[in-house]
């Protein structure tokens, strides 16, 4: 027995347009944060452990992105490649 998934092109566009959005979303919020960040005047242990984490997890934020932007790229070339083999018929 085959399985099928049956996605029309455009929800496919739309879904990575979502996407797109949510890497747009994400990206405000790393903007805000690092703002709020840099404006921290603050001194000691704990501020030295708390940059530091932030110093490592900034990256790991700002990669995901990038993750969401390439996988809504990939999905609106997949439903032109699908749509472009149906059409050629």
């Amino acid at each position: 027995m085959s399985d099928w998934v049956r996605v029309p092109y455009t929800e496919l566009v739309h879904r990575a347009g979502r996407i797109r959005q949510e890497a747009d979303t994400i990206r405000a919020e790393i903007r805000t944060l690092k703002s709020t960040v840099e404006s921290l005047q603050w001194m000691g242990r704990r501020a030295e452990r708390f940059f530091t984490v932030w110093n490592e997890t900034l990256p790991e934020m700002e990669q995901w992105v990038h993750i969401l932007e390439s996988f809504a790229a990939e999905l609106e070339d997949q439903a032109r490649r699908i749509q472009l083999a149906d059409e050629s018929f």
